[in-house]
Parts: structure tokens; C-alpha cells; sequence
């Protein structure tokens, strides 16, 4: 019996190191991903450019386009949807959709039919990801400055 109890221990503190290990990679390479990405954006050896204040992000079978962009805070923020079918863009995290909706006009999902366009301001400033709910690998990032 009181190999049992021991098993079980070790088996369970296997599994604890296993989950933190794996959240811990994952969390690394989130970051890794997000300083690449604004290394992108420094490459054009203008940091100090000024965010614009409008900006199209258009939405196709291959995903959203530009998939990461800059905007004003006060900006105008358009979804175009070029795909056939419908577009349901939410904030991160998937599927809750708990992160700042000021990029989907407060609502759960900007839903957006085939052809449609919709234009809302953004009077908040931060760093929004978001994601199509139909197809969560779809998904983008919006810095608002």
C-alpha cells in the first residue's frame, strides 16, 4: 500500500513538471515571437514615425491583410471582408475573447458577412490581438499608440 501512495506521488509531480515545462516553452517563444516582430517594425530605421490614422485590414481566405499594423489612438479602423464566407473577428485569447474589445466596437465578434466593410474608431491605446472565431489561425495584431 505504501508503494502505491509513493507511485502516485511521483507520477503526479511528473506531471506538475511537465505542465510547468510546457507553459514555460510556450511563454518563451510568445516572446520570442512579439520581439521579432517589433524588430520588424524597427528594421525601417524610423522608430519615430508616427502612427497613422486610418488603417484597412482585409480579410481573405488566406487570412488577415496586413496581419499587423499601427494605428493613432482616436484612429479610424476598417475590416474588409474579401473572402466568401463569414468573418468573426474577436480578441485573444480564443475562444473567450476576455481581452480589450476596443477593436471589435465592444462586441464579442465583429461579425462580418462576405463583402462587407465596417469602419469603427479606436480611442484606446494598447497592443490587440485578435483572431477570426470560425478559424482561430487566422488572426492579427493591432498596436494602437
Amino acid at each position: 500500500m505504501r508503494s502505491l501512495i509513493i507511485g502516485i506521488v511521483i507520477v503526479a509531480l511528473i506531471a506538475v513538471g511537465v505542465f510547468v515545462f510546457v507553459n514555460s516553452s510556450s511563454d518563451e517563444s510568445g516572446s520570442e515571437s512579439q520581439t521579432s516582430s517589433q524588430g520588424a517594425k524597427d528594421t525601417s530605421g524610423n522608430s519615430s514615425s508616427k502612427a497613422p490614422s486610418e488603417v484597412t485590414i482585409t480579410y481573405t481566405s488566406s487570412g488577415f491583410s496586413p496581419s499587423s499594423v499601427r494605428l493613432k489612438k482616436g484612429g479610424k479602423l476598417t475590416w474588409v471582408n474579401e473572402s466568401s464566407n463569414q468573418v468573426e473577428i474577436g480578441v485573444n485569447p480564443h475562444p473567450v475573447h476576455t481581452g480589450d474589445r476596443s477593436i471589435t466596437s465592444e462586441e464579442f465578434t465583429l461579425n462580418l458577412d462576405s463583402g462587407e466593410t465596417k469602419t469603427i474608431t479606436v480611442n484606446k491605446a494598447g497592443d490587440f490581438g485578435y483572431h477570426n472565431h470560425l478559424d482561430s489561425l487566422m488572426s492579427g495584431n493591432i498596436l494602437v499608440e
